[in-house]
């Protein structure tokens, strides 16, 4: 199960009520070394520090934000919960790999109805699916650019490479000549020479590129595709050979005993110096070589050339690359620290309900005073949403947020039609789609159209409202997962009754990052329904992933 989850562990599983399996990372967290069979201690939501004798490792870099995953045994389970345990099963499915999703999930419900399971209860998890069709559709112009530059470059090089080698052999193929070898022969020598080289070299590169690959991602590694592609590569490598070899080809050919004999690399024209003497450097030599077979120098200069474009240009965007940039993109756009209600921050947390959160009113005033009192804050923000469903157009949806006034400014930037003003849509009863989002879910929307919202309130009764769209933004900088609509969070709060902050933002002085961290930590430690993610830890995340690109 972990392997078909993409979790590896070293070390063994827990069995004992005592051993555990935890992340390299959440050991780093606490200050542990990686040595297996230590004893560490791990705060839990009680207050208490429990003991643990680590058995295992799990190499795992996803998930580091913040929050860690640790496996325990079936034994403190039963000690925890006793038989009331909740147990997930995973099925992986034979032959999966030529499935559709659609056929995945009917096998599943086929599966589900023959062993009694209520549909709510199986869920068809669709990462590998998405993950299959972006690679199929989406980079695929990326990986044609970056095969067309390949192209280019290797043909630039063979080009050079087999006139340089035509122009040095000149002479001994009018020898050749002399001795009664024609034309056709010629061609067929030189010829035989590329297509000898072609099938070492090109043999050699897919060996070693089909390695390579394996190494890389043994688990996406899968021999039929690998052996289609192997034999498609080659076939086109060979052709790109033989296209480009035909010019010198003709040149070794064409060439006459006559020529040969009068043959010199130097092609510059003669000319009589004045000079009773010339000052030799190697400056000198090396120009006066350079000027020898024009074709040949420009030929080799491009090569070196295009190649050192490339090196430099891949080196740039690597380098250059701005982990801070990126954070402040997506989950940090204020602040440096994010206080999360813990619904749907993880795949554990995909059913927890929002609205349950939200009612017991964890991230309020007094809660906001006593951030805002720790030595180096310097502000908070406050980022809204809920989990209520709504329908527009025969489609239905859940999650909606809410923005702040002072978001305003932000969706006007982005604004395509109608308004974002605040206060004319808290007073028209508007909404705005975020059209991005709702083209990733197919959803056909226009101004005036009519979208209704179940909230669920504090007394658990569900509230309909409804809302008219008044505005259509392409996207904007917003802390939490996207969703297709927002509106004023005065009426998404008189919507559910209640504070509908699911996010807190805290802005802070740099220097005093570490013991801000601190201070976070203890004021939400005892609590489990709320997470905190920080600014340095998206920062580590994204420059790991670009290393490892």
């Amino acid at each position: 199960m972990l392997k078909s989850q993409s979790m590896p562990y070293s070390g063994k599983l827990p069995t004992a009520e005592d051993e555990i399996v935890v992340q390299e990372s959440f050991l780093d967290s606490l200050g542990y070394s990686t040595e297996l069979g230590q004893t560490i201690k791990i705060p839990f939501s009680d207050g208490m520090n429990h003991d643990f004798r680590l058995t295992g490792i799990l190499n795992v870099k996803t998930g580091d934000i913040g929050r860690y995953t640790a496996i325990i045994s079936k034994e403190l389970v039963k000690q925890q919960y006793g038989n009331n345990t909740v147990i997930d099963y995973y099925l992986g499915l034979k032959d999966a790999q030529n499935m559709s999703e659609e056929d995945a999930t009917e096998y599943a419900d086929t599966l589900a109805k023959q062993l009694h399971i209520p549909d709510d209860n199986v869920i068809v998890r669709s990462t590998y699916f998405n993950v299959k069709s972006e690679n199929s559709g989406s980079e695929m112009l990326f990986y044609f650019v970056i095969g067309f530059v390949t192209f280019i470059g290797s043909g630039i090089v063979i080009y050079s490479i087999f006139y340089i080698s035509v122009a040095s052999n000149i002479r001994n193929y009018g020898q050749l000549r002399t001795i009664g070898t024609t034309k056709r022969q010629i061609k067929k020598m030189v010829y035989r020479e590329g297509k000898l080289l072609a099938a070492a070299g090109i043999s050699i590169g897919l060996i070693i590129g089909n390695v390579i690959g394996y190494f890389l991602i043994p688990e996406g590694w899968y021999w039929l595709t690998s052996l289609c592609v192997t034999i498609a590569c080659g076939l086109f490598a060979f052709t790109m050979v033989m296209l480009f070899i035909h010019t010198p080809v003709k040149k070794a050919a064409a060439v006459s005993p006559m020529e040969a004999l009068r043959y010199s690399d130097y092609k510059g024209k003669s000319k009589e110096s004045s000079a009773l003497y010339r000052k030799i450097t190697p400056a000198s030599l090396a120009k006066m070589n350079l000027s020898r077979q024009k074709t040949k120098s420009i030929l080799t200069i491009f090569s070196l050339a295009f190649g050192g474009v490339l090196v430099v240009l891949i080196s740039t965007i690597l380098v250059s690359y701005d982990g801070v940039a990126e954070a402040r993109g997506e989950e940090f756009s204020k602040g440096e620290f994010n206080i999360n209600l813990n619904a749907n921050q993880s795949f554990d947390t995909a059913k927890v309900s929002l609205t349950k959160l939200q009612q017991k009113n964890m991230l309020n005033d007094n809660f906001v005073k006593t951030i805002e009192a720790i030595d180096g804050v310097t502000g908070i923000k406050r980022w809204y949403y809920t989990d209520a469903e709504y329908r527009v157009n025969g489609i239905s949806e859940d999650w909606i947020q809410g923005f702040s006034q002072d978001e305003q400014s932000d969706l006007e930037k982005n604004l395509i039609k109608g308004t974002a003003d605040y206060d004319e849509l808290i007073a028209d009863n508007g909404i705005i789609l975020l059209q991005e989002r709702a083209d990733l879910n197919g959803m056909d929307v226009a101004l005036g159209d009519t979208v209704e919202v179940d909230y669920e309130n504090v007394s658990g009764d569900i509230m309909t409202k409804t809302y008219t769209v008044k505005g259509i933004v392409s996207d904007y900088n917003y802390t939490g997962f996207d969703k297709c609509f927002t509106l004023p969070e005065q009426l998404i709060n008189e919507g559910t009754g209640m504070d509908c902050t699911g996010t807190i933002s805290v802005i802070t002085d740099n220097d005093k990052f570490d013991t801000i961290e601190t201070s976070l930590n203890q004021l939400i430690d005892k609590n489990s329904d709320l997470v905190m993610d920080t600014i340095e830890e998206s920062v580590n995340y994204y420059n790991r992933n670009q290393q490892l690109v």
